[in-house]
């Protein structure tokens, strides 16, 4: 009989576009991808096969490899189209179950037995010659795919629910293609089309095939934010055991400030490379991801997680090797590395946004790798980790509190305004920093419920006898980054201003320097609105972070206050000239403070002094002429009615001094 392989051939070329298109794509990664592409190599291989075998029909011993290598690659093909649902279905965690698994490999495991030993028990089929027979069983290779076929079905019916519509069409689509080519193949014996049927519904698959711009991250091609929350949400929900793998450059906004685009592109793409050859080299099957912001995440789910030791050791020197091949040595940046068993150490999908984004508070130093089981500060960790659902408890059971802190005008010697800071009194961790709860409320989400609430808070007070018995000008509190998000902010704040009466000039806000904001002209635009409406504004930790003198040019603040550190520094160099144990030249950090003073004064913004805490200090800080200073030395944080109580002695004492 002759054999007709143009379908053959037909289906490689089909195969081998498709291929060449998804390598350029980046789309060859991940449990889906791979056993997408693997449907379409042993297709291609299966093709190969029969072309070979009617090309060299005289030839018995090649007739007998060729014949085996066909039927073993079609039987590859059903069991992989189940593993291509599971995967992009999101069920890889119930199909990964034991009882599954053994189900699922025994027709399989048959059936491959039973074409590997055909030569010697005639099962499934025989040759003659040239001649080819069909065995005593060889329509059990057709059940076979059945039952794969019913697997396939099962789970697209119970896991509908995570795929689109569309996806659904064109994954049913193969079963009518593949039994058409099936049933025309028995009319017509010689024209060759199994694979060509194949290799069309793969053709049609490749719609369902995770696009590059929705599951990969466009500078280091890994697997996006978006694809690794939604897995761990998934991987809680079911207890699935896992460990998280992370590595975070250190202050990595510093990185990209400081270097070009292409040149913190190229170390991120270092970076990313060195962790594939990792993965390479120790399992294949863990699953790397972008996180943005210099975090990277590797995956190993529970079958592989026992490897995740060896993994980060391997990585760390692959990272190493990765960026000296790059010739980004000189810019080596100092990098976080830690291993997270989850369940057991993060136990809720709400924990998680914030300890990523905390890690560099969590680990003690960047360069060695850490387990955060075996680090000893546990509290800080599982507050961290705990976070969202502190601030949750805090919310419900009332444990916020409001504290203010004097602000002092030097030129009238008094008190005469207020800063608002808020207070977590938790009853596990104990009374929690404010910079810290406003970080990871940023983190969280939950920054516009504790935002709204302080200054509901701060309004009842000004709004109160005892503001306007203490003669006060203002109290001020922060803004998160985020509220300059909301076009409404301007308007909101005036009717909560409203709704307790409140003359808008009597409040002030702050935006902390470190904020992470991106468009500065939004800000502007923001900031000028509320100072129309009587609002004050300013910018607060100014020299702490990278301070631009751009952005508080161009940003109308009416008051700066500078960050508590420099001010300290600064406060102390100049105390050790005046004691003459310095040489009479003027210290770095004080220089720094004495001209940033002088620069944010021409510019005819108020100064605020953060940090002054002693009779020297704030001598020293009268001196540069700032107008309004903050410090230990007028009192911490303290609640309402000892603030107030602070305010009246303090400012009766300052009248009876004159």
């Amino acid at each position: 009989m002759a054999y007709n392989i143009n379908f053959d051939i037909a289906s490689i070329v089909i195969i081998l576009l498709v291929l060449s298109a998804a390598h350029r794509r980046h789309m060859i990664t991940g449990v889906a991808n791979r056993a997408f592409f693997n449907m379409m190599e042993v297709t291609a291989a299966a093709a190969v096969f029969d072309i070979i075998s009617v090309i060299a029909s005289d030839n018995t011993v090649v007739q007998w490899i060729t014949h085996i290598g066909f039927h073993l690659m079609q039987q590859q093909v059903a069991p992989l189209l189940v593993i291509y649902i599971v995967a992009i279905s999101e069920a890889m965690q119930y199909f990964r179950q034991r009882k599954q698994r053994i189900i699922f490999c025994i027709p399989f495991a048959i059936i491959t037995l039973m074409i590997v030993t055909t030569p010697f028990t005639g099962l499934v089929f025989d040759i003659d010659g040239d001649n080819f027979y069909k065995g005593p069983f060889y329509n059990e290779m057709y059940l076979v795919s059945l039952i794969y076929v019913g697997f396939a079905c099962f789970y697209l019916v119970k896991y509908k629910q995570n795929l689109a519509k569309g996806s659904i069409r064109y994954l049913t689509a193969a079963f009518p293609i593949v039994a058409l080519a099936v049933f025309f193949q028995f009319i017509w014996p010689d024209q060759l089309l199994q694979c060509f049927a194949i290799s069309i519904v793969l053709l049609l698959y490749t719609v369902t095939v995770q696009r590059p711009e929705v599951l990969l991250d466009n500078e280091t091609k890994l697997y996006n934010k978006g694809v690794f929350m939604k897995y761990i949400q998934q991987a809680l929900a079911t207890r699935t055991s896992l460990a998280l793998c992370l590595f975070k450059i250190e202050k990595s906004e510093n990185y990209m400030a400081t270097l070009s685009v292409d040149r913190y592109n190229a170390m991120l793409n270092a970076i990313a490379k060195g962790i594939r050859t990792a993965v390479k080299i120790v399992d294949k099957d863990l699953d790397v991801y972008y996180l943005k912001h210099g975090l990277y995440a590797v995956v190993a789910r529970y079958q592989n997680r026992y490897k995740a030791d060896r993994f980060m050791e391997t990585a760390d020197h692959e990272i190493l090797r990765a960026l000296e091949s790059a010739s980004l040595m000189m810019n080596t940046p100092n990098i976080y590395k830690c291993t997270v068993m989850m369940p057991e150490e993060i136990s809720e999908f709400s924990s998680l946004p914030s300890f990523l984004d905390g890690l560099e508070n969590i680990l003690p130093r960047s360069g060695p790798i850490y387990r955060i089981s075996d680090m000893e500060d546990n509290d800080k960790i599982n507050l961290h980790i705990n976070i969202n659902a502190t601030i949750e408890r805090a919310l419900r059971d009332g444990e916020f509190s409001v504290r203010y802190a004097p602000i002092y005008d030097p030129v009238q010697d008094k008190i005469v305004a207020g800063n608002a800071q808020l207070y977590i009194n938790d009853s596990r961790y104990g009374e929690i920093e404010p910079q810290f709860i406003w970080r990871m409320a940023e983190s969280s989400g939950e920054i516009a419920r504790l935002s709204d609430m302080m200054y509901d808070r701060v309004c009842r007070f000004v709004a109160g006898a005892d503001f306007k018995e203490s003669k006060l000008r203002y109290i001020q509190l922060k803004l998160s980054a985020t509220s300059f998000e909301d076009q409404y902010l301007c308007s909101n704040r005036v009717a909560g201003a409203d709704r307790y009466g409140v003359n808008p000039t009597n409040i002030a806000f702050s935006i902390a320097e470190s904020s992470a904001i991106t468009d500065w002209t939004e800000v502007a635009a923001q900031v000028q609105l509320l100072r129309y409406k009587g609002f004050k504004i300013g910018l607060e930790d100014y020299g702490a972070y990278n301070s631009n003198i751009r952005r508080i040019s161009t940003v109308p603040f009416t008051a700066l206050q500078l960050d508590a550190g420099l001010v300290r520094k600064g406060c102390a160099e100049a105390a050790t000239e005046e004691s003459g144990s310095f040489l009479q030249l003027q210290g770095l950090n004080e220089l720094i403070l004495t001209s940033t003073i002088d620069m944010v004064r021409g510019l005819g913004i108020k100064i605020i002094a953060a940090g002054v805490d002693d009779l020297q200090s704030k001598k020293f800080i009268e001196e540069t002429g700032c107008e309004y200073m903050m410090g230990e030395y007028f009192g911490g944080y303290l609640p309402i009615h000892d603030f107030l109580h602070l305010v009246r002695s303090f400012n009766e004492r300052s009248e009876r001094d004159k």
